[in-house]
């Protein structure tokens, strides 16, 4: 990661123990409320986390170093795959029915990798483990990986290639009006005009 600080926060909210996530995250918010910063959810891949299927990273410096260096700005790195247990290295999933929004809605959806094993329900838990931590953070913004089951937020993988269409976490945070941005948009964060305290 580009920062250490964050590859350790990233340990605490991924490893086993759900209460110790879920403290780290709450230590994040109240620290952010008392010095009025704001707090932004990051997929972790974009910070250098190795958390993609094939065990890289998507590190993308022009974006996300501007973003660490805001004042009144923190982060907390995410990955709802590992989350939700998925694990890292792990075979390519993607949405062969429906999407986010879909699952959102109870509406048919349904994850896959390349042999047909249904991961629906591992994404389903992940995106909603992200969600709560997110949510104990105070995080008021997101800048998730487009494409992604989890994270997309304009397009995501689906039977026959790219198609529009949320991924799971991405819907559950659009869902509440959280601004998300994604390392494709033009300008490094989209939603600046929200953020208040650059």
């Amino acid at each position: 990661m580009t920062d250490p600080s964050l590859h350790e926060q990233f340990m605490r909210l991924h490893g086993e123990s759900n209460e110790e996530a879920e403290e780290a995250a709450s230590m994040l918010g109240h620290a952010a409320e008392a010095s009025g910063d704001q707090v932004i959810a990051v997929s972790a891949c974009l910070l250098g986390e190795k958390t993609r299927y094939d065990g890289r990273d998507a590190h993308v410096p022009d974006i996300v170093d501007p973003l660490l260096r805001r004042r009144h700005m923190r982060v907390i790195p995410l990955c709802p795959e590992i989350l939700g247990g998925m694990g890292c290295p792990r075979d390519p999933v993607r949405f062969v029915v429906g999407d986010g929004e879909a699952l959102l809605r109870g509406e048919p959806a349904r994850i896959e990798d390349g042999l047909g094993r249904n991961w629906t329900a591992p994404i389903v838990l992940g995106a909603k483990r992200a969600e709560r931590l997110a949510d104990l953070a105070r995080a008021s913004l997101a800048l998730l990986k487009e494409r992604s089951p989890s994270c997309g937020s304009r397009s995501i993988h689906g039977p026959r290639g790219v198609v529009p269409g949320r991924g799971a976490l991405a819907a559950r945070f659009m869902h509440r009006n959280l601004p998300v941005a994604s390392e494709t948009d033009t300008s490094p964060l989209r939603f600046s005009p929200f953020c208040t305290k650059l």
